[in-house]
């Protein structure tokens, strides 16, 4: 089998503080960085930040969004898709907010698989550092707002959204440095049929749920069961939506979730809302009268 790897051209680090909305705008990282279980050492993220859980994410999943990785191959893709769009792009490293960049045209939303483990190389010898493949990253509307000004089915984020060329979430299965130079080697592949592409497809293909999915997340967030993606919009097969569903390797947050609660089964922000204190007061003070307007009656008989 050939070696499929890609080169890191460069890494990007964001030092703000972690409930900072923050933007796009990253901090070329020079030298050896170490890569945690929560992505590159002092650098703040959507994941690692406190906004992850608000907006429906549970801590046990912040993992599954440790880095974002972005390629060349991604970036080549969308300049080719002729989108009409209000402003100029400028693709280039960074751009997506990524924290790692891939120069390799190699690497693309249609040759990288959910579930993929790369192992980092460097100078020709293997690095403690691993990573494996989670998800497509969903993109926002900061992706439109940087890239192309235009809030459309023209727009990048729509484009990305379909084709998951926005980039990929990595998992850190072991920590470890990393460096300009360094190599990703490909050395599993559980599921070579579950490219990043087809995975983007598959969920927010459709344009409806690709237009809607932004706003429809908040309303799920606030009421534990707006639908961000409608069965009917899922773009394959029930035997498609049953094995994706079922993939281990996927990242729960924005894809496992939504692909669970169609099958009428709930995960991730779709969990049942516990009941509240107050509601549980309540309750026992309607049960203590009940019982109590009951006795009376039978005290009188």
């Amino acid at each position: 089998m050939a070696v499929f790897e890609g080169r890191v051209a460069c890494r990007f680090a964001q030092p703000l503080p972690a409930d900072s909305r923050g933007t796009f705008d990253r901090k070329a990282v020079s030298g050896n960085v170490w890569v945690g279980r929560l992505g590159l050492e002092n650098s703040n993220s959507f994941a690692n930040s406190g906004r992850f859980e608000t907006s429906g994410g549970h801590k046990k999943d912040k993992g599954d969004r440790a880095v974002l990785l972005q390629c060349q191959g991604n970036l080549d893709a969308i300049q080719e898709a002729g989108l009409k769009l209000q402003a100029p792009l400028d693709l280039k490293p960074s751009c997506f907010g990524e924290n790692i960049f891939v120069e390799s045209s190699s690497f693309r939303a249609e040759s990288i698989c959910v579930g993929d483990e790369f192992q980092c190389w460097r100078q020709g010898q293997p690095q403690p550092l691993r990573f494996q493949v989670a998800s497509p990253r969903c993109p926002c509307s900061k992706v439109d707002m940087r890239l192309g000004r235009t809030f459309s089915e023209q727009g990048v984020r729509f484009h990305c959204a379909q084709t998951g060329r926005a980039g990929c979430f990595l998992r850190v299965l072991e920590e470890g440095d990393l460096c300009d130079g360094d190599l990703l080697r490909l050395s599993k592949r559980p599921n070579p049929s579950w490219t990043v592409a087809r995975v983007s497809g598959l969920l927010y293909g459709h344009d409806e749920a690709a237009k809607h999915y932004l706003q429809r997340s908040k309303l799920a967030v606030a009421d534990f069961d707006t639908p961000t993606v409608r069965r009917e919009e899922f773009m394959g097969t029930q035997e498609e939506l049953e094995e994706l569903a079922a993939l281990p390797e996927l990242a729960t947050f924005e894809w496992k979730e939504h692909l669970v609660r169609m099958l009428g089964r709930h995960i991730g922000r779709y969990r049942k809302r516990r009941m509240s204190v107050a509601p549980v007061a309540v309750l026992g003070l309607a049960v203590l009268l009940g019982l109590f307007a009951l006795s009376r009656r039978k005290s009188k008989q």
